[in-house]
Parts: structure tokens; sequence; C-alpha cells
């Protein structure tokens, strides 16, 4: 769910997961979050029970993502977002679904300018909290990307996205995603996105469906 109103913007997301793996994966704080891509869920086995040659399917509510953003629109058509975003530990730590700890991120967002082709970025930082297990890193993560107008009211866009490792020894997150994206109306928005990830640290691959007010 996304509130925009004027500068000001508030989201929150509700996740439900469902995961496969064994228990020498482990729960994270997620990947980063964007125009195309996708963040919030905790990908992981580690602490459900499983062992490193057993797998298993859990599946339940994720963690909980709320943020609140503060914008600019300068006179050249850019955009530009500074963002505060908490990552509620809600999903089942026993269940490897989350770390069951919460996570903070403060973001930067910027998009170059309203034209036909427009390019996007996201700069980030996440503070971890550590689950009863492991000990998570403070890491930076970022996104770039290029959004195409295909209508009077419609974009497609693909985008790349990573983190650093939040345990060493472990994968960098690395994803890429595509969506696309078109005003229902004066205040309602629709946003259907696709993600493939190329790391042991990303998801395999993930669909979202976002509807976006605006007053």
């Amino acid at each position: 769910m996304n509130y925009l109103n004027g500068s000001w913007s508030l989201k929150l997301s509700i996740p439900y997961v469902r995961v496969t793996g064994n228990g020498s994966i482990i729960p994270g704080p997620g990947g980063p979050t964007s125009f195309g891509s996708f963040g919030g869920g905790v990908f992981g086995m580690g602490g459900s029970g499983a062992s490193a040659n057993q797998t298993v399917t859990n599946s339940g509510l994720g963690d909980v993502v709320a943020s609140v953003g503060y914008a600019v629109f300068p006179a050249s058509g850019a955009f530009y977002e500074l963002t505060a975003k908490a990552k509620l530990g809600t999903a089942d730590a026993g269940k490897g679904l989350g770390t069951g700890k919460n996570d903070y991120f403060l973001q930067f967002d910027g998009v170059l300018g309203n034209g036909d082709l427009t390019p996007f970025f996201t700069v980030g930082y996440i503070i971890t909290g550590d689950s009863a297990s492991y000990s998570y890193k403070n890491v930076p993560y970022g996104t770039l990307g290029l959004m195409f107008k295909t209508g009077q009211s419609s974009n497609f866009g693909f985008s790349y996205d990573y983190r650093q490792a939040i345990i060493d020894g472990t994968d960098d997150l690395q994803q890429a995603s595509a969506f696309i994206s078109w005003n229902d109306s004066r205040q309602w928005s629709t946003t259907l996105s696709a993600l493939i990830g190329f790391t042991n640290s990303s998801p395999d691959y993930g669909v979202r469906l976002m509807f976006t007010r605006t007053d």
C-alpha cells in the first residue's frame, strides 16, 4: 500500500512468503527496494529445523515493511526522495521465514528527468538487527535502472539491484527485475513486476502487483 500527499509518502507492505530450502540457507533483511525491484522479504531456512541435506517448505506472514519519505521535484523534471524505512520482524523465525528482528534503512532515490527514456537510481544503507543465531553486518545497497515511456499513461522498465553480503562468507545479493506501470485513473496507478536472482543470497524469482493512490 502506497499513500502520497504532496511531497510526503507513506508506504506499508504486508507480504506472504513461501520458501523452500535447507538448513544451510541463512535468513537476511531482504533486498533493495526501488521503482521496479523487490524488497522487504526475507528468504532463508536457517533455524527452521531442517538439516543441510533436508529440503523443507514453509510459508506464512513475511516481514512487514513501513516507510516515510519526502520528495523534491526540481524544475528540470527530475525527482529525488529521501526515505526512512523499518522492516519489522513479524516473519516466523522458527520456520526460517525471517530473522525475528527489526532492520532499519535510510535510502535516497532519484529519477533523472521525465522524458521517453528515464534513468533512475537508489543508494541506501541497512542497519540490521542480530538474530539469536547470526550476527549481521550493516551494509550499503543500490539500484540502477531505465524506464521507457510506452504510452500517455504507461511505462516499462528494468533495474539491477546490489547489496553487500551481510554475513562473511556468503554471496552479495544481485538481482534484476522488469516492470510495467500504468495509470488507471487520475488517482490510481498499478505496477506489475517480475524478478530473477543471480546469487545464492537472492530469491530465485518473484512477482509483485502494487496499487498506488495519489490525492
